[in-house]
């Protein structure tokens, strides 16, 4: 059979692209990429890092720029939009994403607790204690027993050190049946949790852009957009920054001297040290693994990979290597957003409101050390995480322009998705309103209106304006 890619454009296909994302053993050092951490991108993916030059300040008699000095380069700036997904048995497609923009991520099964007291089948407030394992978020999943129950709230006795009631309960979720509960009968959280910490781990990206795979380590995840409306599938968009750019493209070989190939041309210059690469011509690519380069010396036109490959000759093409790659879970659709909004009494209420966008700012800076052409170590700076969702105005929602002027508080849930198990809420435990601002969309009176995600005080709660949660 015959090889049809001989009579493909050169030209890379706009549509022909895959990601990876896989979370850094170590903090700034290149992670290889794995089937588990493909992502399908929505919209092209993006990365780049353009080197600037600094044109000479000598005085040479002429209006010409003689000489230009290379920079330091900047940060690689990168984009990943993707449509959520999810799965009742596998971790959510972009796992790390989510993991890397908040800090900590929660596994099912981890948080265990104890009923205080019996359950019967009609009670909606659930009290509990003896937490251990891992953290109860204020929205969740819990199994007691073989029943499942979507719990809407939390709050702790502040009286009983250790106790808490899960408030607002749905009870026999995703499709379970109702049952009693005795006395200290064991509690587990379902969910999976994205929790807020200071300290957050960085990640490697794999882009493969048609003949081409460009790659960074050391990349933060600085920004996360939901956008809310009613037409197409649920979009996350994340965006980050990164310490250190490379690629791998396509080269004929010349040469093969052990573990070192010599590349026709300027072939050396289309790859980077760390990247993955494949002898297509021999279609060996180490039993499914790729060869990874370990050294690349442009102005010789040689790369030196591990392992040796054996058998590779002269006129033979080499290309990138990215592992298989599958889309997890089922994707989730924009119309399926609901809003709960807690009233006077605490209790989350679905209210009605138009399009707009959860934002979710994570904004870093890292060091420029003397004597390094890449950016060193990153620090995060203060999180900026708002709600931006007008609504119709009707005349009972005058009095939040009282209470906008004033910048009241309400806890805010946002809920993606329709079916149990395979829902994201993203859940703000404090979110301060402006005042909403009278305007018009066609025959209706509409109010903008902007809330402010706010962490709760004391050491302990420092980092909780914030909880993303699979239930």
């Amino acid at each position: 059979m015959s090889d049809n890619s001989t009579f493909c454009s050169k030209i890379g296909k706009a549509n022909v692209q895959r990601v990876f994302v896989e979370i850094e053993d170590v903090k700034g050092t290149l992670q290889k990429p794995t089937g588990t951490g493909f992502v399908l991108p929505a919209r092209q993916a993006t990365l780049t890092q353009t080197p600037t030059f600094t044109p000479s300040d000598e005085l040479n008699a002429s209006l010409n720029v003689t000489e230009q000095f290379q920079d330091a380069v900047e940060p690689a700036d990168l984009s990943i939009p993707m449509i959520l997904r999810l799965s009742k048995t596998e971790r959510p497609q972009g796992d790390a994403l989510f993991h890397a923009l908040m800090g900590v991520e929660q596994a099912p099964s981890v948080a265990t607790a104890a009923l205080v007291g019996a359950l019967t089948t009609s009670e909606t407030s659930i009290v509990i204690d003896t937490v251990a394992g891992g953290e109860f978020p204020p929205v969740g999943v819990v199994t007691i027993g073989s029943e499942k129950i979507l719990y809407m709230g939390m709050t702790e006795d502040t009286t009983i050190p250790g106790q808490w009631t899960l408030e607002n309960c749905t009870r026999g979720y995703d499709g379970t049946t109702v049952a009693s509960g005795e006395a200290e009968a064991a509690v587990t959280l379902s969910s999976r949790v994205w929790m807020q910490d200071v300290c957050r781990p960085s990640v490697s990206v794999w882009i493969q852009s048609d003949h081409t795979v460009f790659f960074a380590e050391g990349v933060t995840v600085t920004a996360a957009t939901a956008p809310l409306s009613n037409t197409g599938g649920q979009h996350i968009d994340f965006t980050l920054q990164g310490k250190r750019m490379g690629w791998c493209g396509t080269a004929e070989i010349t040469s093969v001297a052990s573990d070192v190939i010599t590349l026709g041309g300027r072939g050396a210059y289309a790859f980077s040290e760390g990247g993955y690469i494949q002898n297509a011509t021999k279609n060996d690519a180490n039993s499914g693994q790729g060869y990874k380069i370990t050294n690349v010396d442009r102005k010789a036109g040689k790369i030196t990979v591990t392992p040796t490959p054996s058998g590779w000759v002269a006129q033979d093409v080499i290309k990138p290597w990215l592992p298989d790659g599958v889309e997890r879970g089922e994707p989730v659709e924009s119309r399926d957003a609901r809003i709960y909004i807690a009233d006077a009494a605490g209790i989350p209420v679905a209210e009605e409101r138009m399009s707009g966008n959860i934002n979710i700012g994570t904004p870093t800076e890292f060091t420029s050390p003397i004597g390094s052409e890449y950016p060193g170590d990153n620090a995060d700076t203060t999180r900026d995480i708002n709600i931006d969702a007008g609504m119709y105005f009707r005349s009972e929602d005058a009095e939040k322009i009282g209470l906008g002027y004033k910048g009241y508080e309400e806890a805010v849930t946002i809920i993606l998705g329709e079916t149990a198990g395979k829902k994201l809420a993203f859940h703000f435990p404090r979110v301060k309103f402006n005042t909403p601002e009278p305007s018009t969309d066609g025959a209706f009176m509409t109010l903008s209106q902007t809330g402010t995600a706010l962490g709760k005080a004391g050491l302990r709660n420092r980092e909780s304006s914030l909880y993303i949660v699979q239930i």
